[in-house]
């Protein structure tokens, strides 16, 4: 009997990007959705040991434990600004070349065109999801191309969409 043992050849790396534009949120609540599904991932792959990379468009978040995580996060604030999208994500390319999984956090304003460029803007082979969230929006899946675009009403619905975004 002969058993095959494959070795990782990159280690499992997600990186989260969030968008604080307020013009990616149609409201506050929103935003407060995101904020909290972004957190919500970053804290289940640091349960699952995984490397974590947090960032935002003004740059890579402190995430070594759930305590740092969450504590840079009550700090992040839904601004005014002009990079948007396609700006975040070439932003974690730069900034997490490692990266395995890239999931890009935002709200419903960003068009199919949009995220779709700023799915371009991640180096081929690495996995790239878009999670919209939308205060009490029926939760779902869709493709557009390679990016796998998940939708958000709550926070309860995190778990599940999570598994449909990875199946």
């Amino acid at each position: 009997m002969m058993v095959r043992q494959f070795e990782e050849t990159r280690r499992s790396h997600l990186a989260v990007a969030l968008s604080t534009r307020r013009s990616d949120y149609l409201s506050e609540e929103d935003f407060e959705l995101a904020v909290s599904a972004a957190g919500s991932l970053g804290l289940q792959a640091l349960r699952e040991q995984r490397d974590l990379s947090m960032l935002t468009q003004d740059g890579v978040l402190r995430s070594g434990s759930g305590t740092m995580l969450l504590d840079g996060l009550t700090r992040v604030e839904n601004t005014d600004r002009r990079e948007g999208t396609r700006d975040l994500a070439a932003l974690t390319a730069d900034a997490v070349p490692n990266a395995s999984v890239v999931i890009l956090v935002t709200g419903t304003v960003p068009t199919a065109a949009e995220l779709r460029s700023a799915a371009a803007a991640i180096p081929p082979g690495i996995r790239t999801l878009a999670v919209r969230c939308a205060e009490g929006e029926p939760a779902g899946r869709r493709d557009i191309a390679d990016l796998t675009v998940l939708t958000c009403g709550s926070l309860d619905d995190l778990p599940a969409l999570s598994r449909k975004g990875t199946a």
